[in-house]
């Protein structure tokens, strides 16, 4: 099969291939951090390669920044055996595996665009000055934080003794406080705000946090089980709580699993149910 067709799409792993879409070479290619386009797909017998996976037809455009020009150089020469130049180096009809490069976000991955909350904290006396940022996935962990902090200037910083100087000035809202001698803002002053902004999620980090939380989810479901088996009661209080904390129990399980043929063949066996189902909607219109 040969997909040539602009705004064709196309499917791989999980991943949704465009023809004429933005990408950018992986760690996987000569080609990385390179951006260009896939221009064809071929797959079976229309592949010109003996790879497994299919061929991606792509083209880059050369690199603009200094340092990516020498690194392409640097890759492509050690790749030959001889030096290579930017101008030796073919950039047309390269033909690539999929892992060789990713789409790049675009419009269509508004999904992938989440809001933050940035914390932010800033202390100016004759003698300090300090300023911190923190990231916060969600509001109520910020405004916790952003209190917390706030309590800790008011007990035992600068605060209490600013307040005694009759141009001591307070200002606060619900997501900021400031405090400064009036005519002295550059040598005392503190404020602390919670900023909300909009951030992307790369694919990887996504993948990263989605891991996490199902290692945290076998490792609940784990205590749970070890809980309930009486196996555990000579156990030494020491050796109980080492066993119930164990991290590393969550790779193993996901070991067993893959493991697992009798699970994986029901995972895609309910897979292709859904996926039949779902195309039989779009026959019966």
């Amino acid at each position: 099969m040969i997909i040539n067709k602009k705004g064709k799409r196309f499917y791989i792993e999980g991943v949704e291939y465009v023809i004429g879409g933005d990408i950018i070479g992986t760690g996987e290619s000569a080609y990385s951090g390179l951006l260009g386009s896939v221009y064809e797909i071929r797959t079976y017998e229309d592949k010109e390669t003996d790879n497994d996976t299919p061929d991606f037809y792509c083209t880059f455009e050369p690199p603009i920044l200094e340092p990516d020009i020498r690194n392409l150089e640097k890759r492509f020469s050690e790749m030959y055996g001889c030096p290579k130049r930017l101008e030796d180096i073919c950039l047309d009809s390269v033909i690539l595996a999929p892992e060789m490069v990713k789409p790049v976000a675009s419009l269509e991955d508004k999904g992938k665009e989440y809001n933050v909350y940035i914390l932010e904290e800033e202390l100016a006396s004759n003698i300090d000055y300090v300023h911190n940022i923190k990231v916060f996935s969600d509001k109520s962990s910020a405004k916790t934080e952003m209190l917390m902090l706030l309590r800790e200037e008011m007990k035992n910083g600068y605060i209490p003794v600013w307040k005694a100087d009759e141009h001591y000035i307070e200002e606060s809202d619900e997501n900021s406080f400031e405090c400064y001698i009036d005519g002295f803002y550059a040598e005392k002053h503190y404020s602390t705000s919670i900023t909300e902004k909009t951030m992307k999620m790369s694919e990887r980090f996504m993948a990263e946090i989605s891991d996490f939380m199902i290692s945290q989810d076998m490792l609940s479901q784990f205590r749970t089980q070890v809980l309930y088996l009486k196996k555990t009661e000579p156990l030494s209080d020491a050796d109980y709580e080492q066993l119930i904390n164990d991290d590393s129990v969550a790779e193993r399980i996901k070991d067993k699993i893959s493991e697992d043929d009798d699970f994986w063949a029901a995972y895609y066996s309910i897979i292709s149910k859904v996926a039949r189902e779902e195309v039989g909607k779009y026959i019966e219109k």
